[in-house]
């Protein structure tokens, strides 16, 4: 019954490490990253950049 209740306890953590991670990922992808860049093309705007594109602010 104990081996039961760990082997349980082990998929429910890996699954939720699973689902963390990849919630992790596509925060990266679709949020932070493009907050990062929208972030560098600011700062090349108040730097006086007027003809920054944001694409080229990597």
């Amino acid at each position: 019954m104990l081996y039961a209740k760990l082997s349980i306890g082990a998929w429910t953590l890996g699954i939720l490490c699973i689902i963390a991670l990849v919630t992790w990922l596509l925060m990266e992808k679709n949020v932070i990253q493009p907050l990062r860049n929208s972030s560098r093309y600011i700062k090349e705007i108040a730097n006086g950049n007027l003809a920054a594109v944001p694409s080229r602010c990597n």
